[in-house]
């Protein structure tokens, strides 16, 4: 990535250019780390009630080549 990152490059070449590139996940769930492989572009939650966080990396190396992660966070609730 660049000191100033510019969308322009995906603006002019469009999103699809990079649709293919492999997205890895890894959950951490009750001091325990999972890692899936190149998971697509969707994913199962997970059916035990608890409080999951992940980390996403999607690494590209085609024209431009990138990496970009993303943190994010859910919970699951037991069924009623």
């Amino acid at each position: 990535m660049s000191i100033y990152p510019s969308w322009t490059w995906l603006s002019e070449n469009g999103l699809d250019t990079i649709l293919g590139a492999p997205i890895d996940i890894t959950q951490f769930f009750e001091g325990v780390e999972t890692r899936y492989e190149n998971v697509g572009r969707s994913m199962d939650a997970p059916e035990k009630p608890g409080l999951y966080f992940y980390l996403a990396t999607v690494t590209w190396d085609l024209e431009v080549k990138g990496q970009a992660n993303y943190a994010f966070a859910f919970s699951v609730s037991p069924d009623y």
